[in-house]
């Protein structure tokens, strides 16, 4: 729906559509919400991800999935996750020490 809206310039259900991804990350799926390609294409929701992952880093699902995607990344399997490495990694660093 997010997409849809952006396409058509339809502000108030993209809106909508982002408070609705928002509402749905959760530790279990931030890490596939995160490295999916959709993600990749809009900064708004790739800013809210990685910083809701970033939030979430230690939880026992994301310290499960977060080496497999950045393996798939390394790999070349994630070609569009590029931006992605980088916003973490700077996120994560102006955080400072844990």
């Amino acid at each position: 729906m997010y997409r849809l809206a952006d396409k058509v310039g339809l502000d108030d259900l993209k809106r909508s559509a982002f408070k609705a991804i928002k509402d749905n990350l959760a530790p279990s799926n931030i890490v596939h919400e995160v490295f999916c390609q959709f993600t990749s294409l809009y900064p708004d929701v790739q800013k809210l991800t990685t910083g809701y992952l970033c939030d979430n880093y230690r939880k026992p699902e994301v310290v499960r999935d977060l080496p497999v995607a950045v393996r798939r990344v390394a790999a070349g399997e994630l070609e569009h996750a590029g931006d992605v490495i980088m916003s973490l990694m700077n996120q994560l660093a102006s955080r400072g020490p844990v």
